[in-house]
């Protein structure tokens, strides 16, 4: 039983891990279309404002079994970066403790952020101040992933 356990718990993390790095990807396309937008297209505010979202405190990786997830960058509803990835991981370890088989991993969107649904249950959200755009793209520009002292060698 111990052996099957293990397994529907790294099932389950790699679902979750999954589903992060998917909402990562959209909401930075989804950041990237509307910087280029025109002003007059995009909404007056974001629809995170009712979410208190606000970046002011240092961003915070989530981790779970030694594995990073994600980093949260913004504060939401009052509660820091440090204090959401805190809150998530005693949240996911309640919900592998009571997990009986292979677990589900969906989203959904709330408010403007993306919530990560596990077995029907809101575990977290992202917002999309979550997300750094420009590490995404400085990464992914041509000649940024060469190694052995650059192009050509």
């Amino acid at each position: 039983m111990r052996g099957m356990r293990h397994l529907s718990t790294r099932l389950g993390f790699t679902r979750i891990t999954a589903v992060v790095v998917f909402v990562s990807l959209t909401t930075i396309g989804r950041s990237a279309v509307a910087q280029q937008a025109p002003a007059a297209a995009q909404p007056a505010a974001s629809r995170t404002q009712d979410l208190g979202v606000r970046i002011d405190a240092p961003p915070a990786v989530l981790k779970y079994h030694n594995r990073p997830i994600t980093m949260f960058r913004a504060t939401v509803l009052a509660r820091p970066p440090v204090e959401r990835a805190a809150a998530i991981v005693r949240r996911l370890d309640l919900l592998l403790e009571h997990a009986t088989s292979g677990m589900s991993v969906t989203t959904r969107s709330m408010n403007g952020a993306t919530a990560i649904v596990v077995d029907g249950r809101d575990v977290f959200a992202i917002v999309p101040e979550d997300v750094d755009t420009l590490a995404y793209f400085v990464a992914h520009l041509p000649g940024a992933a060469t190694t052995g002292g650059g192009a050509g060698k």
